[in-house]
């Protein structure tokens, strides 16, 4: 990058997002200190388009080959670094059960679609930090480098088509216009519909480049602004900047309109430029700032893998100081790839004496990672996870299933082998994500006999959802068709009215239940401790009305510990996490209640606690079939085995 255009209010505001993004991963304070990620966006869109923008006067076009060769040694080599060394420390410290799921995200991070591999598989971005990929932080890049795919070559095909006229400002301002009213438009929209596609995808956040892009086309335009209206911009700007640090956290609809708020705060100061004398000027100029800002692409690259690692490490055990250390050695480690691997590709005078040597040298390593990459995924891919054990029979065979288990201590050979698969253990798709206000059509799932008139519908959050797998057994067998309307936490009674998405959704579920006139709901969930027999009572009685008959499975019990971690960490003593059936619930009470209400208003009511412990302990395996796959979710696998015990106690109602 040219050293013209590196100016001090730039490196501050790269300080300024780098640090509050490393406090908002940090967990300490700061939730919404994220959007540093779209301030960097904004940068990122403005200096990029600021040299094509030079090029273009200077030469009548744009260098394909040339961009992409400086882009290459500006972007590769650090991250390049940051990725092998967060694979090879990978292998020490994580179980199976992360690596093969990581290794996977490492090679899309490779090859620039890492966002579009979490956008796909509905990633939470602000899930714990021990269940997120080390690689995770890697998706911003792969926008930024999709964008930087299509813009030049329509800052080229823009201003031939339309040279002579018009001028090449006039051009790219309209251009710019379109890009960033339809982005923003999709993005409003598709965080209502489907916000990992939404939070992740290019086409919802091309617009936050696009403003960056848009200042730089303009940016003669704003140097002729004067210190008094400059001050005035960048004031508001650092105001706005705070303003979306506080608001905005982990429950905000993101990216939708919230994206403006950092993304304005930002394009503000960039448009302010320098304040010559000013204090805001001095302070942007500090010494720390400028370093921190130099250091800001390394840092952003290493402080992620460290955090998520000390996460998975630690656990519930992490404190403050850890995690202060955690900060620290990133730091440092941000120094060393700024100064050691940065640094140095950039100005060799090897890789700038022909422009092709930075894509040799791109090839080559590219090559070199992926080759690593794929044969640690074979490595580990080898062995299947088993969904197919034959369904258990009767209770009294499940019993003696469960006795055994109870003194097993020992990860049979080949479920050892298959730990590394077990998080695949879910049901795929037929759930609607927490952020959704609306049904979303391809989560709403025909399984059964789809050609039957008889519908049976299930309704709940992930713990109706969990049972997906045995109700449609059961659906196929007596011939219904089993219609799902599942979403992530969200109780289908009137609690938890802040939770508006919920609100919304259930409220077009239901409307669709009555349209539909199901011959059966099947109602499941967690239990949740707010509920009332009142409104308990009441959503029961709607169902009721919905429906001729209508079935209640409750909850089933809740492991105290990630299972499927605890598993991999204990091969050789799994009784370290089995746990007991009395600590079995959070709230054990509201389920005896919630079960009272639902018998006495005649509904057939499912308990399928006796399937997953014995009078005392719940253990993790059960007949060599992992009983759980997360921290409170059983598996599809287990569920299957089941089926034979839930037909049993639903079959009348199936008649």
């Amino acid at each position: 990058m040219s050293k013209s255009i590196i100016r001090t209010d730039i490196q501050a505001l790269r300080a300024i997002a780098v640090v509050a993004v490393v406090i908002a991963h940090s967990k300490l304070f700061l939730q919404g200190g994220f959007v540093g990620v779209d301030m960097f966006f904004v940068i990122s869109g403005f200096l990029i388009t600021l040299n094509l923008c030079k090029e273009l006067a200077k030469t009548g076009t744009v260098s394909i080959k040339d961009f992409y060769a400086r882009r290459i040694l500006r972007i590769l080599p650090a991250a390049l670094f940051t990725l092998f060394a967060t694979f090879f420390v990978s292998f020490f410290f994580l179980s199976p059960v992360q690596l093969l799921s990581n290794l996977y995200d490492g090679l899309a991070s490779l090859f620039s679609v890492l966002n579009f591999r979490f956008a796909a598989n509905s990633t939470n971005y602000f899930a714990n930090a021990e269940a997120l990929s080390p690689f995770q932080h890697f998706w911003s890049l792969c926008v930024e480098e999709q964008f930087y795919i299509f813009w030049p070559l329509l800052i080229i095909f823009s201003t031939k088509l339309l040279k002579g006229k018009f001028s090449n400002r006039a051009i790219l301002n309209t251009v710019l216009f379109f890009v960033i009213s339809f982005s923003l438009v999709l993005s409003y929209f598709v965080t209502n519909s489907s916000p990992s596609w939404a939070y992740f995808g290019l086409h919802t956040r091309a617009w936050e480049l696009a403003i960056g892009a848009l200042i730089a086309v303009n940016n003669s335009f704003f140097e002729k602004f004067n210190l008094g209206y400059s001050k005035i911009i960048s004031y508001s700007g650092l105001v706005i900047l705070a303003a979306s640090f506080i608001i905005i956290n982990d429950k905000t609809p993101f990216p939708s309109y919230w994206a403006l708020l950092p993304t304005v705060g930002t394009a503000l100061i960039i448009c302010a430029g320098n304040l010559k004398d000013s204090l805001l000027q001095k302070i942007f100029s500090s010494k720390i700032l400028q370093y921190v800002g130099n250091i800001s692409y390394s840092w952003y690259l290493v402080h992620w893998p460290i955090f998520v690692l000390l996460f998975y490490i630690y656990g519930k055990d992490i404190n403050y100081s850890l995690i202060l250390s955690g900060i620290v050695f990133s730091f440092i480690l941000a120094i060393f790839s700024y100064n050691y691997i940065e640094q140095p590709f950039r100005s060799n005078t090897f890789l700038k004496t022909n422009i092709y040597k930075p894509y040799k040298f791109a090839l080559v390593a590219v090559s070199i990672l992926s080759f690593v990459f794929v044969l640690s995924i074979n490595a580990l891919s080898k062995n299947e996870l088993g969904s197919t054990k034959q369904q258990v029979e009767d209770i009294e065979t499940l019993n003696k299933k469960i006795d055994l288990a109870v003194k097993q201590n020992l990860i049979p050979t080949q479920l050892t082998l298959q730990l590394s698969k077990i998080g695949e253990g879910k049901y795929p798709g037929c759930f609607s994500e927490r952020a959704t206000p609306v049904i979303e059509e391809e989560m709403v799932c025909e399984l059964g006999d789809t050609k039957s008139s008889k519908v049976a519908i299930m309704i709940g959050d992930s713990h109706a959802w969990q049972w997906t797998k045995a109700w449609s057994n059961i659906a196929k067998l007596h011939n219904f068709k089993l219609l799902t309307f599942t979403k992530s936490s969200c109780p289908m009674q009137d609690i938890r009215l802040d939770y508006t998405a919920c609100v919304n959704w259930k409220k077009q579920v239901f409307e669709r239940i009555t349209g539909i006139k199901p011959d059966i709901i099947i109602a499941g969930g967690m239990t949740y401790g707010e509920s009332t027999p009142q409104n308990y009572s009441e959503y029961l009685s709607n169902l009721k009305k919905m429906a001729s008959r209508v079935i209640v499975i409750q909850d089933t019990p809740y492991p105290t510990l990630n299972v499927p971690e605890c598993l991999a960490k204990n091969i050789e003593s799994i009784q370290n996490c089995s746990f007991e059936r009395n600590k079995a619930y959070f709230a054990n009470s509201q389920r005896q209640q919630d079960k009272e209400t639902a018998v006495q208003s005649g509904l057939r009511v499912v308990d399928p606690i006796d399937w997953f412990c014995s009078d005392k302990i719940c253990p993790p395996i059960i007949d060599d079939v992992f009983v759980y796959f997360d921290v409170n979710h059983i598996s599809t696998a287990y569920a299957d085995y089941v089926t034979k015990l839930l037909d049993e106690k639903v079959k009348d109602g199936f008649k």
